[in-house]
Formats: structure tokens, sequence, C-alpha cells
């Protein structure tokens, strides 16, 4: 389904468009029909009843508009509130027979006094708070919250709505399943059939579809997925850029994403590879599956701050993956990270646990000869020996080796170190999970971070000290066991002294240099700054080209560093050159980038020589102060006239707290807003040109909107205020109304109240 304003792809189950916010008006009979609820059942025998009683003589009309003025046990006679909107369930998709609580919550546009949720025909299963209660995040932001327990003996569907004062929000649906029967999962079988035929006549002999062909083999899947939808096959569906979601009528849901072969990514050849070996993963239990994390999350770390650093899904090895082979391939000018199970004898000393199972034959000569122990979960684990036989020139090479007791002695790290090896880090003891891979991370991000006395980046002494400091001496306090394990550094003063890189300040001609050995695309645009305030300088480049017939650039951006150079995002059409603010404690960079009827701004914050979007980008255009001071953007919009036509920039409010903030507007009654001194012949003012005030958002940086309309046209007010008094705005002096409506917040998930 499109949405019927900005034409873009939305799920059948929602009432807003999550792009433009546009109410989406459903037909009843266009959702696929589940089995019914019992209440649905007796809901038809009454209405049985008053049709009856209608041609009695009693008056069908009369009788409707009296029950749905009274009791409005009737949803389809409801009128969907402007005022009450937004309501949203936790939960959605529930099992027959299992109980859970789900959190509602739906946002009032107005005071509308006590707030209900309510269940199908009109019952009212709780009552909906805004005082910090039952659920309720924050008192007076009038976002009402309850919870209540949603179960179901048989499967079907639960409709719920808030109400108020008369008017009624939009409605959540819960749908119930119950377990799948043998014919329903031969049914889904036949569908999965179908979309793989449909695949394969897009394929290659190796079973990939390639890059050219993804547009129509998602065009045919989208259509026959959209079949399936009409057909009532299915209960809901999405599509979005690159798979499609659905779900069946059993409950379960369905991706389906095009087979894509991996591609090898080229660029300069960098000296340092970042490998990560986990030939554990998948053994552990589930809650530690946020930290197993911590070592591929490190190695993308060190990729984002060093250039000399390389890390991609080809060095990411899990499982099976850390074979004997991989093993010997261990080379020069490398990062391993390795973190696993392993164990120590007196005879062979550290033993590291591999990914690949034992094999009698193959390995029996290894084995013998001490190089290979068969471990009793079945698989190979390698001694100090293997390496010594099997393993190359390991010279500037950096190992963190994180098991149990692979440093109880210097035996394993010797034969690492014996290869060439710079350094390598180990742990004394049976260590816990959870302090072994806190210390990784920990000790790899510390190294990317520069030592402000020695104006260099941390060695591997200096990042260790610092999570042992925030992490404790050693892992005592994660759990009770006979042995303590700390982090040991193996190689000597050498060792302790190693870095993965060498700082060096950088100029703007040295920056400039350095872009231009990574691209010879024409450099349209180059700002040098102390972004990050570390007394250390970067750049933002834009590099491309200007159409000659339109006058547009299309090109990158680029973030460059004494490290190198990264791209921030390609920019197509037109776009400004970009420009720094500075809060002071933080420098964000701005770039817009321009369509017919408005733009989109983008944010950008640098830290130690990595770049991440800052939240509130992209929602708006533009960062400007005005003449107060104010730091404002402006919202493209066609909501000048009633219809939806006529196109406005209407002005919303941000400030700068550890991230890009908004002053959000909270509702205020037009009684509150008569309490400022001028209050009233503003209203005034407002009446007597003909217009009636819809709403009004007072917000904490002084300035209070005014929503209003005639029937025709929608107009906004704004106005300052102080404690004593209400006046015009000076922004807006000498033009009283500005055109289109004002909402709470251009972008809630930031908006302050």
């Amino acid at each position: 389904m499109k949405c019927p304003k900005c034409k873009k792809e939305i799920s059948h189950n929602t009432s807003f468009c999550p792009y433009c916010g546009t109410l989406v008006r459903r037909d009843s009979e266009e959702k696929p029909i589940l089995k019914r609820c019992k209440k649905a059942r007796k809901m038809r025998i009454i209405l049985s009843m008053l049709i009856a009683l209608s041609v009695s003589g009693i008056g069908f009309f009369w009788i409707l508009g009296i029950i749905n003025d009274r009791y409005s046990i009737f949803p389809f006679f409801y009128r969907q509130s402007e005022l009450l909107v937004d309501l949203e369930s936790e939960t959605v998709y529930l099992p027959v027979k299992e109980e859970e609580e789900s959190r509602f919550t739906v946002r009032a546009l107005t005071d509308m006094g006590e707030i209900h949720l309510c269940e199908d025909k009109n019952t009212v299963v709780s009552e909906m708070y805004d005082d910090g209660t039952h659920g309720d995040e924050q008192a007076g932001d009038n976002i009402y919250t309850c919870y209540i327990e949603l179960e179901s003996e048989e499967t079907g569907t639960v409709r719920y709505y808030a109400k108020a004062d008369g008017e009624t929000s939009n409605s959540v649906d819960v749908y119930y399943f119950s377990v799948p029967t043998e014919e329903i999962i031969n049914e889904m079988k036949s569908i999965e059939g179908e979309l793989s035929e449909i695949e394969s006549g897009y394929a290659d002999e190796n079973g990939y579809v390639p890059d050219e062909k993804l547009p129509d083999v998602m065009s045919e899947i989208s259509d026959y997925v959209r079949e399936l939808y009409e057909r009532k096959q299915i209960l809901d569906y999405e599509i979005n850029d690159g798979n499609v979601l659905f779900r069946f009528h059993s409950g379960i849901p369905y991706l389906y994403s095009p087979s894509v072969e991996g591609t090898d990514e080229e660029g300069e050849e960098l000296s340092l590879s970042v490998i990560t070996c986990q030939p554990y993963e998948g053994t552990y239990p589930g809650w530690l599956d946020p930290y197993l994390e911590l070592p591929d999350q490190t190695a993308e770390k060190l990729d984002g701050v060093f250039g000399n650093c390389s890390f991609s899904s080809e060095t990411d090895y899990d499982g099976e993956e850390v074979t004997l082979s991989l093993i010997r391939s261990f080379s020069s000018d490398e990062i391993i990270l390795w973190h696993g199970h392993g164990g120590y004898s007196a005879e062979y000393h550290s033993i590291l646990g591999t990914g690949e199972m034992f094999d009698w034959i193959h390995h029996f000569g290894d084995a013998v000869r001490g190089q290979i122990v068969w471990l009793s979960d079945g698989r190979a684990g390698i001694t100090s020996k293997y390496i010594d036989e099997y393993c190359g020139d390991l010279s500037r090479s950096f190992f963190y080796l994180g098991t149990c007791k692979s440093g109880m002695d210097d035996v394993l790290a010797n034969s690492f170190l014996n290869k060439g090896a710079a350094a390598v880090t180990a742990n004394s003891d049976t260590i816990f999970t959870v302090y072994d891979l806190l210390m990784i991370q920990s000790v790899m991000n510390n190294m990317t971070i520069l030592n402000q006395d020695t104006e260099n980046y941390h060695t591997l002494g200096e990042a260790l000290e610092l999570a042992k400091e925030q992490y404790g001496e050693d892992d005592r306090g994660y759990g009770i066991k006979d042995s303590i394990a700390e982090v040991l550094i193996f190689g000597g003063e050498q060792a302790e002294n190693y870095r993965i890189a060498e700082y060096e300040k950088v100029d703007e001609e040295s920056l400039r240099k350095i872009l231009s050995e990574y691209t010879s695309e024409p450099v349209l645009n180059f700002i040098y700054d102390d972004f990050d305030n570390n007394d250390s300088h970067e750049a933002i480049a834009f590099c491309g080209r200007e159409d000659e017939v339109d006058g547009s650039y299309v090109g990158i951006f680029y973030l460059v560093t004494g490290n190198g150079v990264q791209a921030i995002r390609d920019f197509g059409g037109y776009w400004d050159t970009g420009k720094v603010f500075d809060f002071g404690t933080e420098k964000i960079f701005a770039v817009t980038q321009y369509f017919t009827t408005g733009g989109i701004t983008f944010y950008y914050q640098i830290d130690e020589d990595t770049i991440r979007e800052v939240d509130g980008s992209g929602i708006g255009e533009g960062l400007y102060q005005d003449e107060q001071g104010r730091m404002c953007m402006t919202d493209s919009q066609y909501d000048a006239s009633v219809d939806g036509s006529g196109h406005t920039w209407n002005v919303y409010y941000f400030y700068w707290d550890d991230g890009l903030k908004e002053y959000g507007g909270t509702a205020i009654t037009t009684d509150e807003f008569r309490q400022y001194n001028g209050a009233d012949d503003i209203l005034a003012q407002i009446a007597a040109d003909g217009y009636e005030v819809t709403s009004i958002y007072q917000r904490k940086n002084g300035i209070i909107n005014i929503n209003c309309c005639d029937g025709i046209w929608n107009k906004n007010v704004r106005v300052a205020y102080t404690d004593e008094n209400v006046e015009v705005s000076p922004v807006t002096e000498g033009y009283f109304y500005e055109e289109g409506i004002i909402k709470p917040a251009l972008n809630t998930e930031i908006a302050t109240y």
C-alpha cells in the first residue's frame, strides 16, 4: 500500500505513514479477516435486535445516534479524533493462551480530561495516566499510558482505542495465533517454494542474483507478495529497500532477501590487517551475546581510527572457521584478537582450542609430536609447538590471546615472539568471560586515544593500565572461583611501548596532500578545523564535479585526518558548501541538500578521527541563529490550506546538550494562555480576522506558537513570552500571521519539554 500524500510504500498494518505522518484511512474490508472473537458474534446479535426494534417503530437512526453519542459501541461510526492520536501498543502479536503485559500509550493534543483505553465495543479496560505512574514516563507531557494483560483463548483480532470526551483515537489491533497445523505449514512451504522459483529465474550458475538483475527480481517478488495479500493468503506485508517482509496467517514472519554474492573491496594497501578469531562463538549462553560482539566492534574501531588498519568480514573468523590452516596463515603486520577457550598442562603448557574437530588420521602425526591435542569437546587444540612448526614470519604483529591460562607461563607467548611478533597479551589463569571480553575491548580502544602528556597514542602498557582502572586489576568481582586471573604483557619493554601507529600533527597543506593521494577528483570545498577540540585539526572536503547543464553538484564528502580519508556520504543534486556550528564544547558540521521545494540538512560530529551522524540529522532544513540568538531549523510542508496545498516553511527551535536537542512544545489551553499580559489582545486580533484557535504550544525557550484556521487557510502566530508579559515576537513584527501548522516538535525523538 502507498501513502496517499508522500506516495512511499508502507505497511498495510499502520494508521499513520512513518515517513510523513499522514493519517491512512483503511477500508475495514481491506485487511484480511481472521477468525472473529466471541464478542463480535455477540455484537451481531445486538445489532440484529436493534434493527428489529427500529422496524417496530422506535426509529433506527435515532437509536444509532443515541448509542453512538452516549455509549459509542459501534467502532465503524467513529470519527477518528485529530486531538487524540498515536495510540500504540508494545505488543501486537501473541500466541493464544499465553498472557503478556503490554504498555499502551496515546498522545493528546489538548487537555481532554480522563482518557480510557477501550477494547472492541466500548469495553473500558483501563484508565490511562499522564502523572508519572502506571508506566507513564513523564508527568504532564500529554502522553497517556497504561499497562494491561493481553490474553485470548482463541485465534482472532481484538481492537483497542483510546477515548475521551467523545473523541476517539486511532485503533490498534492485537492478533492471536495458534500453533500452525501441518496443512498450514505445507502452505507456507509452498509459498516459500514459489519465491525460490521466481529468484531462480534471475540467478546465475552459482545461485546468486547479479547486481544488474536485483531491481527486476525485487519487482517481481514484490508483485507476487501483493497478489498474496489481495488473495488473503498472507496477513500483511512490507516492502523495503533490498528485502520484502510479510507475515503468514499463522503469525510467522518471513523475510525474503535475494541471494547476492559478496564483493571484494579495492583501495590502498594497508600495513596492518586486523583479524578476529572466536572459535567457540555460538557455544556460550545467550546472555553473553552482547559481550561476544566486543572483539568485532573493537576491530571495527581500529579500522575506523587508524589508516594503517583494515578489518572486514573477510578477516572475521568464528566457530569452525578458526581452522588449523588459518593459524598457519598468520603472517607479519597483523593484529590478531583471539577469544575462546584454552587450557594448560605441565607438558604442553598453554593450549588454544580451535574451531576444527580433531581428526585421528590427519592429525595423528602432529598429535604424537605434541603440536596438537585432542580436546574433550572433540576439537583440536594447538600448543606452542604448532606455532614453532608451522607459522612463518610474524614481524610487527600483535597477538591478544583472550583465553583461559594463555599466559600462565611465557612458553606460548614466546612462540609468537620468537617469530618476530612485537607484543603478546595473555591471561594468567582461568578467566571470567565478561572480564576477558571487556578487557579486550578496553585495551584496544585505549590504544586509539591520544595521551595528552606524550602527544601520541597510548602505548600497550598505558592502555592496559587504563583498562584496569576501568574494569579492575583482575577478574575478582565478576564471579567466584579459586583462581584470580589478570592480563599480562609479554615481550618486555618493547612490548610495553608498542603502539599501533605514531601520531603526527598535521597542517592544512598535509591534509590536502593526503586527500590528493586518495582521490583525483577536483576539490570543490575544504573546511579545515579542530572539530573535536583535541588540539588536532581535521578537514571535511567535497570532491566531485559541477553539472554543466543545470549547475548541480555530484560527488562525495570526506573526513580527512592524519590517519587517512573516510567517505562521509555521496551527494547528488544541489548542495551548500557546508558550515561548522561551534557550541563551545562541541562542534558539528552541517551540509544541506536542496530540492525543488526545500532542503534537508545533515549534521555530523567528529570524535577522535571518527565521524558519526548526529541525532536530528536529516529532519529539516538548515540551522541558523535568529536576531535573538535562537538556533532555528525550518520544515518544508504543504499545509497552508486545509486541503493540504500551499507550501510553507515553519520554524522550530534547537540547542546543544551532549547532542542536538529540540525545544518541544507543550500544549496549553486558551485559558492558560490568557494568564499572560497581552494575550487577550492577540486572541482578539485572531478572532477579528475570522480565525479560530486550534492549538497552542508553549516552549521553554520563550516562544509560544498559536495555530488557527478559518476553514480554508491554516495560520500560526509566533509570540515571545516572559514571566509576566506576552508580546508579538520581533521575528514576526509587522507580519502577524505565518502560513501553515506548527507541530509540537519537528523530531519527537530528540525533543525536550
